[in-house]
């Protein structure tokens, strides 16, 4: 006859089933500027004396500025406090709004932080030398536009055909366009190159010495 002697086991059970609070402080790399390279980093200090199971990972969420696409990602790691080599969906404004995720997996959009923004421009600007106005010989003008983050500024020079040394001319940044004037009475007669220089928000430069059907830009 066989006997059953009755037994017991102990176990301990973790259960944790609320998310963890807001990331605090979010700040970005380099600040919230134009950058003209598509890998970006944010950093923040994680909630205190938490009750539960341990940080384990970040999610994100990148939305187009103004309000239009928006997409996600996570990343992981022990008590993670900063995303990094993020990368903007395109050239423009976004808006990065990261929250927690811990060990039991709970996570919760609505414990986000606060937004920093992304700002991507990785194209130089777009310069042409305009024909010459017989109206007015004595006005340079070039075509100068950038998108998204808009010109900073830019400069006209030239030099006498057949020598190496460029001289600046005295330049506006107007409403798309470079403008310069030539001293016309203080130089020697003859022909001389032209040439044009742009930089924009995020650092991106552009050197042009032709008219947009490149023809090379000259005076006489």
């Amino acid at each position: 006859m066989l006997r059953w002697d009755r037994g017991q086991v102990s176990r301990t059970v973790l259960i944790d089933n609320t998310p963890p609070p807001a990331p605090q402080s979010l700040t970005e790399d380099g600040g919230e500027g134009w950058h003209s390279a598509n890998d970006f980093a944010v950093r923040w200090q994680n909630p205190s004396g938490l009750p539960g199971s341990p940080i384990a990972g970040a999610e994100y969420e990148l939305c187009a500025v103004p309000k239009g696409q928006c997409v996600r990602g996570s990343q992981d790691g022990k008590n993670i406090a900063s995303l990094e080599h993020l990368k903007a969906p395109a050239a423009g404004e976004w808006q990065l709004r990261p929250w927690l995720r811990d060990a039991a997996g709970n996570q919760d959009r609505q414990q986000a932080t606060a937004p920093v923004m992304i700002r991507l421009d990785d194209s130089p600007p777009d310069l042409a030398f305009q024909p010459a106005d017989p109206q007015d010989p004595t006005l340079v003008a070039v075509r100068a536009t950038d998108q998204p983050s808009g010109l900073k500024g830019g400069e006209i020079d030239l030099r006498r055909e057949g020598t190496d040394s460029w001289q600046a001319l005295p330049t506006t940044l107007q409403a798309g366009k470079l403008a310069a004037r030539i001293d016309d009475e203080g130089l020697t007669a003859g022909r001389y190159d032209l040439r044009a220089y742009a930089t924009d928000l995020a650092g991106n430069e552009r050197t042009v010495t032709t008219t947009a059907d490149g023809t090379s830009a000259q005076v006489t």
